[in-house]
């Protein structure tokens, strides 16, 4: 006859089997939670009457923006919609911020800060930096940001003056080497003086440009820009002091290795 043993487990190893098997459970029971409140998003269904009922510390008493120019920061301001006094329900002003990213694309980020005690939200914007203004036969039609997209901004968002860059007979397309040429030549040194205007003329077989002094750049196809830009350096400095005054540069060709420079 087989002799059975009976195997009794140490009072230690059995705590040690059901702390581990309960922090299982609560694990599981944590997990199924936060996917259960990611797929129900309750906190984008909430509305002012339900929480009618919350403590004086849910109402925001005061609301400013800082990041942004003042005709910016009062459109800011109007779209949230706000009043001293009104409710906010947690996570609110994440989902304002969110809204102001989205409804203003001159907006590269936006953040909100609550204080629960002071009763206050700040929202932080940071503006984008547009490499040319954009127009069309001669009207205001937006922004083009130095990623090459083209956005729209209130008026008097920005003060500090850009190149400007007629798009009405452009074709369509990316526009990021345009971008990219405004942004390469207003290095120090890049052209004689600062880029002023571009415009897309299919009759001179691309992009024209001209500088602030009245330097005029048949660019033509959006290609070498690098290149040109340093062989173009190397051209004005020897033809500015033979041909003195206004000069017209022509690089249509600069992939044959020429560049044709006379007096305007």
């Amino acid at each position: 006859m087989v002799k059975r043993h009976r195997v009794h487990l140490r009072p230690k190893a059995q705590h040690r089997r059901r702390s581990f098997f309960g922090i299982l459970a609560a694990a599981a029971v944590a997990a199924a939670l936060c996917v259960l409140l990611a797929r129900l998003k309750p906190w984008t269904k909430l509305s002012l009457p339900a929480f009618s009922l919350l403590p004086k510390a849910a109402r925001v008493e005061a609301l400013s923006v800082f990041g942004a120019p003042p005709p910016l920061e009062r459109e800011l301001l109007a779209s949230v919609g706000w009043e001293a006094g009104d409710r906010w329900a947690p996570f609110k002003d994440v989902l304002v911020a969110r809204r102001l990213r989205a409804a203003f694309p001159c907006l590269s980020r936006a953040s909100a800060h609550r204080s629960w005690l002071g009763r206050s939200v700040r929202f932080e914007v940071a503006v984008r930096e547009p490499a040319a203004a954009v127009h069309k036969d001669g009207k205001p039609a937006g922004w083009l940001g130095r990623d090459g997209t083209l956005f729209s901004a209130p008026t008097g968002t920005y003060s500090e003056p850009v190149p400007a860059a007629d798009l009405a007979r452009w074709p369509g397309g990316d526009l990021f080497e345009l971008a990219r040429l405004i942004v390469a030549s207003a290095q120090p040194g890049a052209l004689p003086s600062k880029l002023a205007s571009l415009r897309f003329d299919p009759a001179e077989d691309g992009w024209v440009a001209f500088t602030e002094d009245g330097t005029a750049l048949k660019w033509g196809a959006l290609e070498w820009t690098d290149e040109k830009l340093e062989r173009l350096r190397e051209v004005f400095s020897d033809a500015l002091p033979r041909f003195g005054g206004l000069l017209s540069a022509d690089l249509r060709d600069f992939e044959k290795g020429r560049i044709l420079v006379r007096p305007r």
